[in-house]
């Protein structure tokens, strides 16, 4: 929630990056496969924990449990229900925000695993150091750049 406006807004700038078709362009407030992975590249996510291959499994698990899941299952872990709405009727190749939020958390969690971490360390601290010290000012960055015309704003 801490970090909910800056990511809603890098989460909104991969949403719109594949014009490749018709499809892509409509579907402009959800992540597919290639935005995701057009995302961590151009951030410079990936790494000897967190390959393209990892990113792409990430991605399917997470559509997978929520596919899964019924409505009264979302509410009752406390998604709000717009976004039910949304994955009610999402498919298997799109992520919706909360889902590419899911997606984020767990990349962090493969980039930084429990065997490296400090002893003792709250993943959920290390979660908002890295996004806040790292993730999202390198995000920052490279949305101000294209905004001045730098960088590939699309696939």
């Amino acid at each position: 929630r801490k970090h909910a406006r800056a990511l809603r807004t890098v989460f909104a700038a991969y949403a719109a990056a594949d014009i490749s078709s018709d499809a892509a362009r409509d579907a402009a407030d959800s992540v597919n496969l290639s935005e995701l992975l057009f995302m961590v590249r151009e951030g410079g996510l990936l790494d000897k924990n967190l390959s393209v291959a990892k990113v792409s499994l990430i991605f399917t698990m997470v559509n997978l449990e929520n596919a899964l899941k019924s409505v009264e299952e979302l509410l009752a872990e406390g998604v709000p229900e717009l976004a039910v709405a949304e994955a009610a009727d999402d498919d298997e190749d799109e992520l919706v925000y909360e889902e590419w939020c899911d997606v984020v958390v767990r990349m962090v969690n493969e980039k930084f695993p429990a065997a490296e971490r400090v002893p003792g360390q709250d993943f959920a601290l290390l979660l908002d150091e890295y996004l806040e010290n790292t993730m999202l000012p390198k995000y920052t960055q490279l949305l101000k750049d294209k905004k001045r015309g730098l960088g590939n704003k699309h696939i």
